[in-house]
């Protein structure tokens, strides 16, 4: 069974039988909600965490995507390699948000990348900016977080979304991301 397959069976088990019966943890604080896994099949490979806050029987109320891969490891050496070309495959790959990804930046001796909305979608009053950051990790092993923020003028801290997905697009975006960061290591290794 795929990461796509693994995360969608635990959001319909969490969705039919309810978090406690699943690899999910419950969070009473600081906001409620769910964190459930699909970790890799047999300890090895790709796996994913998904923050939620509510969910029915066909979609979650997300609040990100993380997604690993514990059988991969970047050498240091190669970290700006790794993270540039895994960057280049999540933008090739992540087609179906509302606005595509961007590489931001790159900080190759801390191995970490970050992605977000290259036109993020503004109101005509710019006031309030909407759009998705993807933090990408090397360190201990490749990784990555998914999730939609709001900034808003006068305020100081930005807000991290709840986003509506269908079951079916975390399993998609689960698979897309896991297959994004396996084949930047497939390519840095050639």
């Amino acid at each position: 069974m795929d990461i796509q397959e693994r995360t969608v069976k635990q959001l319909e088990q969490l969705a039919l039988k309810g978090p406690k019966h699943i690899e999910a943890i419950i969070q009473e604080a600081p906001e409620l909600g769910y964190i459930v896994g699909a970790p890799p099949a047999e300890g090895r490979g790709a796996g994913a965490s998904i923050r939620i806050e509510n969910y029915d029987r066909y979609s979650a109320l997300v609040r990100y995507l993380e997604v690993y891969d514990n059988s991969l490891t970047v050498d240091s050496q190669q970290s700006q390699a790794y993270l540039e070309q895994c960057a280049a495959e999540i933008i090739r790959r992540v087609t179906f948000l509302e606005e595509p990804l961007a590489l931001l930046e790159v900080e190759p001796v801390e191995g970490i990348a970050q992605l977000r909305s290259g036109a993020p979608l503004a109101e005509q009053s710019e006031e309030r900016v909407v759009y998705w950051e993807l933090w990408l990790r090397t360190a201990p092993h490749p990784r990555l977080k998914l999730a939609r923020y709001e900034w808003r003028q006068g305020k100081r801290d930005r807000e991290n979304l709840l986003y509506p997905m269908t079951f079916a697009t975390l399993g998609r975006a689960a698979k897309e991301l896991a297959a994004s960061l396996a084949e930047a290591a497939k390519q840095i290794n050639r």
